[in-house]
């Protein structure tokens, strides 16, 4: 399939915006650790890391399943309308090679941010040392960075198969 320039692809807000939602929830992420590392366990300001530190893991599941949950949906719109074009079925190969490479990455932010927040239970009842939750919570805010970052690769990938597939479907058309 041709190539499509960027400004002629397909707009997708939605897109932008989980791009937009998971960057902010990251950066919130390194907020918390910060905070965290700072924090005294004694002092009463444990109790904002406590209840940030759950609210960015909550958020940041919903924002890493929701981008998983977009790539999924536009992946099965390319598939139908390669059904009901009689389009190649490579336009929609190349949507399943996206979700193969960002799920992964995807898969690995949740079981971390779960983790380390479980980790950071532990260290609140003294059962663990609180340097192997922050350097978990590090290594989560890095993975959650390129997570991102692929995302964004991805993202524009997939708005350039819907090109393609427009593109596809108005040339069968005039066939």
């Amino acid at each position: 399939m041709r190539q499509v320039e960027k400004s002629r692809l397909p707009r997708t807000r939605i897109a932008t915006i989980f791009i937009w939602l998971n960057s902010i929830i990251a950066f919130c992420l390194i907020l918390v650790t910060l905070h965290g590392f700072a924090v005294d366990r004694a002092n009463e300001s444990i109790v904002l890391h406590v209840v940030s530190g759950l609210a960015v893991c909550i958020l940041g599941l919903g924002g890493v399943v929701a981008a998983m949950f977009y790539l999924v949906t536009t992946g099965a719109a390319v598939k139908e309308a390669v059904v009901e074009n009689k389009l190649p079925k490579e336009l929609y190969y190349r949507t399943a090679a996206l979700k193969k490479n960002l799920f992964p990455w995807c898969m690995a932010v949740i079981v971390l941010l779960i983790c380390t927040t479980i980790i950071g239970g532990a260290v609140h009842t003294d059962k663990l040392d609180a340097k192997f939750h922050l350097w978990l919570a590090i290594l989560t805010a890095l993975v959650y960075l390129k997570t991102i970052a692929r995302m964004k690769a991805d993202f524009l990938n997939n708005r350039m198969i819907m090109a393609d597939v427009l593109s596809a479907i108005e040339d069968s058309g005039e066939e």
